[in-house]
């Protein structure tokens, strides 16, 4: 009986252990960035099968550049509707001042056409 509470105990602080871990993981954007030249850094956001986040002007962005898009946190399996957390992933190229505009549409939208219809996200980048 008493090695089957200890046995209990450690699988009970290991849980808390990795909870508190896993706690710990910030997925929040700052409204500006300080990045230095080749410094890569993130945008977050939170989508699912209805909605998603485009990059409204990637075509005029001169001081970063946008790597890709990677999933950061998945959503629950067999949950449609089911938010996940992803990330803009993005390299900063030249010294200079550059606005990343992201746009919130649903599936069937295009990005640049439905901007206004959105839900509309500004960071500003300082590339020194």
């Amino acid at each position: 009986l008493i090695e089957e509470m200890k046995n209990k105990r450690l699988w009970i602080i290991l849980f808390l252990t990795f909870s508190l871990c896993a706690c710990g993981i910030n997925h929040t954007n700052k409204k500006m960035y300080e990045m230095s030249v080749g410094e890569t850094f993130e945008i977050y956001y939170s989508g699912n099968s209805y909605s998603q986040y485009c990059l409204v002007n990637k075509k005029s962005l001169k001081k970063v550049q946008e790597l890709g898009r990677k999933i950061v946190k998945s959503a629950r399996k067999n949950c449609d509707g089911c938010s996940h957390v992803g990330a803009f992933v993005f390299m900063a190229k030249e010294v200079g001042i550059d606005t990343i505009l992201l746009n919130k549409i649903s599936p069937t939208q295009n990005c640049e056409d439905d901007y206004a219809g959105g839900t509309k996200e500004m960071y500003f980048v300082n590339v020194k």
